[in-house]
This record gives C-alpha cells, sequence and structure tokens, in this order.
C-alpha cells in the first residue's frame, strides 16, 4: 500500500488513565520498526492523561493538534481504529473522510463523515448493527498480522517433550479472559504420550494445573516476540482454544491456521471463533468437555484424520487470512473511499 499512497502514522506511548487504574501495555518496538521498514511515515505525539471519566475518553495535556494541524490539507482519508463509539480525537476531525476500522464493538458512531466503518468479522458486524450502526456503511476486513519469517526451531529438545504429541494455545496475561476448559478436557486424557504447552496466559492456568493435578503441563512467560511466536507455534501438534468471553475474532486462531494446526475451541459470550475457524477445526459447547477432549484424542490416534484438518486449516488461513489477501481488500476499498 505504501507504494500507491503516501502514509503518515500518528502514535504515542501509554499514558495514565484518570478514572480508572488500567495501565496500557507499552509502544512495542518490533511493530514500530515494522512500520519503518514499511516506509510509512511515523509520527509521535504526547498525551500527558486519557480522561476515561470522559464520554469521549478526551485526551489532556496533548501536543497531537499541532502536529496534525500541521499536516491536515494534505489528507485525503484517514484511517482510524477504533473501540466503536465517538472517540476523541476522530469527533473534533469533521472535514476529512473516515474509514472507522472497529475492533473491540463497544459501541456505535455514526458520524457524518465516517464514510465506511470496518468490522473484523460477521458476528461483530451483526452485533455493530443491532447496536444502531449504519448496516451499507459497514463492510468486514479480518485483521492481519504481519506475516512471520518462519524457522524450524521449537521447544521440543530444551522443554524434553521431543516424542510427544503437544496441544496448547497463547493468550495474554488477563486473568479476565481465564478459561478451564482446555486443560479439563486435557485432563481426561493426559497418559505418557501427550503434553499441554501454554505460552503466557494468566497465572490462573498455572494454579488450576496443579489443581487438577496435570503432570504433563507447562506454562511459559508471555511475549509478544515473533520469534517465540514462532518457536512456540513450531512445538504444537493442536492449538486448543479456550477464552472465557469467546473472541470478536480471535487472529490466534488464524495464526494458528498458518502454521497447519487444527483447532479446537468452544462457545462463549461471542463466538466470532465459529465463523473464523470454519473446517479447520471442532468448537464444542463450553459444558461439553467431553466432546472437547475426544476431539484431542481423535487427532491424536488418527494419523489420517490429523493430516486432513491440518490441510484444511492451511488452505482456510490461504484462501482467506494470509496478509495479501487482506491487504488487497484494504487497497480497494481505500481506492473507493477516495
Amino acid at each position: 500500500m505504501s507504494k500507491d499512497y503516501i502514509i503518515d502514522y500518528y502514535y504515542c506511548d501509554p499514558s495514565p488513565y484518570i478514572g480508572s487504574d488500567f495501565v496500557h501495555p507499552p509502544t512495542e518496538k518490533s511493530r514500530e520498526e515494522y512500520l519503518k521498514n514499511s516506509k510509512v511515515n511515523l509520527i509521535k505525539f504526547n498525551v500527558e492523561y486519557k480522561d476515561v471519566t470522559d464520554r469521549k475518553h478526551k485526551w489532556i495535556n496533548t501536543d497531537f493538534w499541532e502536529f496534525f494541524n500541521s499536516n491536515r490539507n494534505k489528507y485525503s482519508l484517514i484511517l482510524a481504529t477504533t473501540a466503536g463509539p465517538p472517540e476523541y480525537p476522530f469527533t473534533e476531525i469533521q472535514d476529512i473522510p473516515i474509514v472507522n476500522i472497529v475492533t473491540l464493538g463497544a459501541g456505535v458512531s455514526n458520524q457524518e463523515n465516517i464514510v465506511k466503518t470496518v468490522l473484523i468479522s460477521e458476528f461483530s458486524k451483526d452485533q455493530w448493527v443491532k447496536d444502531g450502526g449504519i448496516k451499507k456503511k459497514s463492510i468486514v476486513i479480518p485483521p492481519v498480522r504481519e506475516e512471520i519469517i518462519k524457522t524450524e526451531e521449537d521447544f521440543r529438545k530444551e522443554l524434553g517433550i521431543e516424542n510427544k504429541f503437544i496441544f496448547g494455545f497463547h493468550q495474554r496475561n488477563d486473568k479476565n479472559i481465564f478459561s478451564q476448559v482446555p486443560l479439563k478436557a486435557f485432563n481426561r486424557i493426559e497418559n505418557e504420550d501427550n503434553f499441554f504447552l501454554l505460552l503466557g496466559g494468566s497465572s490462573l492456568y498455572s494454579e488450576y494445573a496443579k489443581k487438577i493435578k496435570l503432570k504433563n503441563f507447562i506454562r511459559l512467560e508471555s511475549s509478544s516476540e515473533v520469534d517465540i511466536i514462532n518457536k512456540f507455534l513450531n512445538t504444537l501438534d493442536v492449538f486448543t482454544h479456550g477464552r472465557k468471553h469467546g473472541e470478536t475474532f480471535g487472529l490466534v486462531l488464524t495464526e494458528a491456521m498458518s502454521y497447519s494446526l487444527p483447532i479446537i475451541s468452544h462457545r462463549a459470550d461471542s463466538n466470532a471463533q465459529e465463523e473464523v475457524i470454519g473446517d479447520a477445526g471442532r468448537i464444542f459447547h463450553n459444558s461439553n468437555i467431553y466432546s472437547y477432549s475426544k476431539e484431542m484424542l481423535r487427532l491424536q490416534s488418527s494419523k489420517s484424520y490429523y493430516d486432513e484438518i491440518s490441510r484444511k486449516s492451511y488452505s482456510r488461513y490461504i484462501n482467506f487470512y494470509n496478509e495479501q489477501s487482506v491487504l488487497e481488500r484494504y487497497s480497494k476499498l481505500i481506492n473507493e473511499c477516495i
């Protein structure tokens, strides 16, 4: 896209919240480097506080407008990523067309100069329209993570699990999204030939594994480093997903597909994982531990079945979620909006 457009990317480091003790993760240096290498013009500004008691989450003591206003007249289109509802500073920009990329689904903004709202799944779009979004001004384009340069490295030798069939998944360190389903299902089929490996997730997983007396379980420290994620996914045989409230998309799922991993998941409040996974695996009710564990055992014991789902998983990634296909859809959308 940078070959066709001149792109300014505005960003700032996290600032304290007024009205909440939430601490936002720091700026990820690898993403900063990715943008620099993509020939994007990075513009860094400062915000002293973000006031979440204000309906629009206004920024306090910011120099954003000094940078933005000096460039304002050259912009044909703004791409914004928001939680959904009217949000500062975009509410103060009424003179430039905006494509609003909604990743959380916490509300709706029908600001007049928002020419298109991008939702990350059909599930998210349906909910957004139900909440008051204008259907004809919406489109579904899945999120994409930059392609990982894959190596053959894995964790098997250093963890002493070379000859095991390995289930597992990775997740951010957040107690609010802990799901006991994957470990509870593994507990039914644990034997000397299999293992459960977790990258990240909250300490509740370790506590629960101890509670149900799992022997073949290791939790690695959380990491967003692409080399670590590559190494981790190379180690797995099956991506056994679990998340308390479900997914509005589930980038970890498409990432697992890119490694040809069969996927097992469970239903929850948000169920975009159903449409995302498709024929790349199976999804069960969160109370149906028996079927979840039965599918784990089938993938472990039947090579022909495993190979079939593995092929379907990678094929689904190539057809729907790879970087090139997603960027082509964004390029088409931008051309239409401009």
